[in-house]
């Protein structure tokens, strides 16, 4: 048990077992359509899971019971689904209580769950959810000795799926002791389990626990890289290779590994190129695409038909080519979600070669028979609605539209002309907006990739006057990311973001800053392939914004970002809530019931409710919104999020680094920047947590509630209202926990040429004394700086 947040750890698990789940029932609205599929498929009143349960044997579901590793306080069994499924899953777990005594205690989760104490139902969940999580209280009626829980799990999986739920004891956690069934074979497990959490690593050494349960070994990358692998059994240490990146520590039990990974971030680092010019890099970097998936042995690659575009327009023609762009059809006729970003490549190859016969028919099937919005006839989990599919999907039915003119498309009953004209108007209003709000997924170094594909093809393939509206967005998208460059990688707030946040020079949008600026860290992205016979020309005076001094601020979407970005260091962040005197919003209408569905500005009012907003406002919930960074280089950031799930790299939306559970308040003034945090009942995570990596430092210091770095000529401190507990999980010497609900940070950076060492900076913050009234929730620093937070709501976020 989590001795911290009270939650369970140790469950044995069966599943998840995963069957095909489509309902006949049609709807043009596709949250609403999803909406229905998760209220029916739950099946009502099923019985209790045998707790005849055994590890290795098979359950109902005809899977095995497993041990669930690691144990956070969640059993998350995140998945992303291209097709929606039924999720299933059996889980047990047990406590043993000291006397009899009844306990208050949570079921969090997202999915339908069913939970029996022995063999008394105590809890249904009958309905699953997208977001925000569902509490739930109920009372454990413990006997003395060992009591059973049960739990029952069905969800439906489309896109990113949480499957995940969590039981956390209130009250009189002294009294009782986790426990699980099968308790002679739950027992090794458990073992090896407290053994690999006990590992612990100071450079690129790692320290091993001593009596290792069973026989544990060390390799790199993955737990089947046999090749790297060494026992290390009896071994107090073990010294990592400075060249890998990824070390796996993992015992086997029973047949069943239990692998813990170690990211050696400290061995992350930048690649450059040397004395290459942009041509140069450009030609390289298409080289590199074309090599993907050209392998004498076929190998399915997700966007393998986007490495034949490379490797065509290079002519060069590999062997499995027709097999990618055969897998590429079927991916497009099965309606995966992300589809639509095949179709574009697919569209986009026939307009400059032409298919093998075979290949040619079956594309056309394809193409006339897709859904080409959710309001066409068909069921599926395709996403329409978030910026950049949006696009996406209406630059496609362009496309196919001129491409089969005469033909008629059936899931819509018109004609490719028709199809191509209600496409064209929908492409003419999302331009217009983007002219007038700007960016919605702002800055977001992984998912403008993608939109930047949608724009490419409309400079290619529509006419002069939506050409020439698309390259100025394409302007606008990188002169955007280059102020927001920081020594050659992208350092910013970002409206949607994945785990690269830690490391921003790993982002995808590093291609476009290295094809700008030759200088810049080696990056790569299979979108760059529409650049190969695109007409945009990429505008490389941007690069001049790249370096030097640059302060700013300015409104995208519904966001306010600002930066400070000085030689040797950058501070940068969206205001929450807005308190600019422009303070204008868009306002979400997908409420309203008389709103034109087919409007590209519903459909953005969609995206906000699904995809999370940007009207940042303290106490809402959060996606994936990256909201600050400092940096004193392009690998080396410190950063607080209030993550949304228990453990690293668990896969959520929004994860352990990246987006936050509920959203804080921020204001930045300079090179200072406050945040403060309101978690609230409503929300499973009671602590907030600060990325901050000592080894890409050149020194690290604590003192009091302040904690500093530096690097070259920058500083950067950080100010806590509460105890900073350091915290190893996948990463080491990266995190400190600040545990409770509500709590502030400051933030200031400086630089050699602002005080005269580090021990003046460090001076100069303690005099900044600042204070937090966690009542009134108020911070403040002697020099004037005040943030309030006021609680704030957003329907919009409710899924």
């Amino acid at each position: 048990m989590d001795e911290m947040s009270g939650f369970i750890t140790h469950y044995l698990i069966s599943g998840p077992l995963l069957t095909d789940f489509i309902a006949d029932k049609a709807d043009k609205n596709q949250i609403r359509y999803e909406q229905y599929l998760r209220s029916i498929v739950a099946e009502r009143n099923k019985p209790a899971p045998s707790d005849n349960i055994k590890i290795g044997d098979k359950s109902e579901l005809g899977l095995p019971w497993e041990y669930y590793y690691p144990g956070s306080g969640f059993v998350n069994i995140i998945q992303f689904s291209v097709t929606p499924k039924k999720v299933e899953l059996l889980a047990a777990t047990g406590l043993v209580a000291h006397e009899d005594v009844e306990i208050r205690a949570i079921l969090w989760t997202y999915t339908a769950v069913d939970v029996w104490l022995g063999d008394q139902k105590i809890c249904s969940v009958t309905e699953p959810v997208y977001k925000p999580i569902k509490k739930k209280e109920i009372k454990l009626a413990l006997k003395e000795g060992y009591n059973a829980l049960l739990i029952r799990m069905q969800n439906l999986a489309v896109r990113d799926t949480r499957n995940i739920f969590g039981i956390q004891l209130l009250e009189h956690r002294e009294k009782v002791a986790p426990a699980l069934p099968d308790a002679e074979h739950s027992e090794p497990f458990l073992a090896l389990d407290h053994w690999l959490s006990g590992i612990e690593m100071k450079g690129n050494r790692i320290s091993f626990p001593a009596d290792a349960p069973c026989k544990v070994y060390l390799t790199y990358d993955d737990a089947s890289n046999d090749k790297d692998c060494v026992e290390v059994s009896g071994k107090s240490y073990a010294d990592v290779k400075s060249d890998m990146v990824m070390a796996v520590v993992y015992g086997e039990i029973q047949h069943k590994k239990m692998i813990r990974k170690i990211e050696l971030l400290q061995n992350k680092k930048p690649v450059y190129r040397q004395s290459a010019s942009s041509d140069e890099i450009r030609r390289t970097m298409f080289e590199e695409l074309s090599l993907m998936g050209a392998e004498p042995a076929f190998q399915p690659l997700r966007f393998g038909l986007f490495y034949v575009l490379a490797r065509w327009h290079l002519g060069k023609k590999a062997v499995h080519d027709e097999a990618h762009i055969n897998q590429a059809l079927e991916q497009i006729e099965r309606r995966e979600d992300c589809s639509d970003f095949f179709l574009a490549g697919l569209l986009r190859l026939m307009q400059s070669f032409s298919l093998p016969a075979a290949l040619s028919a079956k594309a056309e099937q394809t193409i006339l028979n897709y859904r080409y919005w959710m309001t066409e006839d068909g069921s599926d989990g395709m996403c329409f609605w978030s910026e950049n599919h949006a696009l996406m999907f209406y630059i496609c039915a362009f496309m196919a539209g001129n491409q089969y003119p005469a033909k008629i498309f059936p899931r819509s009953g018109r004609t490719g002309l028709q199809v191509s004209e209600v496409a064209k108007d929908r492409i003419r209003q999302w331009l217009t907006d983007i002219e007038e709000y700007g960016f919605e997924e702002f800055l977001s170094a992984d998912y403008m990739c993608v939109t930047l594909g949608a724009l490419l093809n409309v400079v290619d393939y529509m006419e002069d006057e939506e050409s020439e509206r698309a390259i100025r967005l394409i302007d606008l998208m990188l002169k955007s990311f280059a102020c927001h460059t920081f020594r050659g990688s992208i350092i910013a707030p970002q409206a949607r973001i994945y785990r690269s946040v830690i490391l921003p020079f790993t982002q995808s949008a590093q291609a476009l800053i290295h094809l700008l600026n030759p200088g810049t860290p080696v990056g790569n992205s299979e979108w760059m392939a529409f650049l190969m016979n695109s007409k945009y020309r990429m505008p490389h005076h941007y690069a001049s914004l790249m370096n030097g001094p640059l302060e700013m601020e300015y409104q995208t979407g519904n966001a306010w970002v600002k930066l400070e970005k000085q030689q040797d260091y950058m501070l940068t962040s969206v205001q929450s809530p807005r308190y600019d005197e422009k303070l204008s919003f868009w306002e979400n209408i997908s409420f309203d019931d008389s709103a034109d569905i087919e409007s590209n500005f519903y459909i953005k009012s969609f995206n906000e409710r699904f995809h999370g907003t940007s009207r940042f406002e303290p106490g809402v919930q959060g996606y994936q919104q990256h909201m600050w960074y400092a940096a004193l280089d392009n690998d080396t950031v410190v950063f607080t999020n209030h993550p949304g799930e228990m453990a690293d790299d668990g896969g959520m939306r929004p994860g352990y680094w990246y987006g936050n559970g509920i959203m804080p308040a921020i204001k930045q003034q300079g090179n200072l920047l406050g945040v403060i945090y309101d978690i609230g009942e409503d929300h499973p995570i009671a602590f907030t947590h600060l990325f901050f990596p000592a080894g890409k430092f050149d020194s690290v210091s604590k003192d009091g509630q302040w904690l500093f770095g530096q690097k070259d000529g920058g500083y950067v401190a950080i100010w806590c209202s509460d105890v900073m507990v350091p915290h190893n999980d996948r990463l080491i010497d990266c995190e400190y926990r600040a545990y409770g609900t509500r709590m502030a940070y400051i933030c200031q950076c400086g630089s050699t040429e602002e005080f005269e060492s580090l021990g003046h900076f460090r001076d100069y913050c303690q005099t900044l004394s600042p204070a937090f009234d966690h009542s009134k929730l108020k911070l403040s620093a002697s020099n004037g700086y005040t943030l309030a937070s006021i609680r704030s709501e957003n329907k919009t976020q409710y899924v």
